[in-house]
């Protein structure tokens, strides 16, 4: 979501605000039904509460649900975890059967070349 990325005082920051509202996917009826079933499976898995309102309050659901409605891959540098505090990006993914890869995997995959 723009918003977390709106946050705080960085390059980053400044980055996003010179982008327009059409450089993010907006959610559609299939995102907003995934994301349900997103926030229900969260909120009754095993986890603590406080990880559970963490996890809600980010855009990482938003993120999950859009890949599971329209097929996408979820990057991100998290680990699953069989832990109970902490609700992980990858384990949510697993269960809705999300593809999940770090950032380097992603670079591979998409050819990236770094040349000095």
């Amino acid at each position: 979501m723009k918003s977390e990325l709106l946050v705080g005082n960085d390059e980053l920051k400044n980055w996003a605000s010179g982008l327009g509202n059409n450089f993010f996917i907006q959610p559609d009826t299939r995102v907003y039904e995934e994301l349900s079933s997103v926030v229900n499976w969260v909120e009754n898995g095993n986890y603590e509460k406080a990880g559970v309102n963490k996890f809600l309050a980010a855009a990482d659901c938003w993120v999950i649900a859009h890949a599971v409605a329209h097929k996408f891959t979820v990057v991100t540098q998290e680990i699953k975890s069989n832990g109970h505090k902490k609700v992980k990006i990858p384990n949510v993914c697993e269960n809705f059967g999300v593809p999940c890869i770090n950032s380097f995997k992603m670079l591979r995959s998409e050819g990236a070349r770094f040349i000095l």
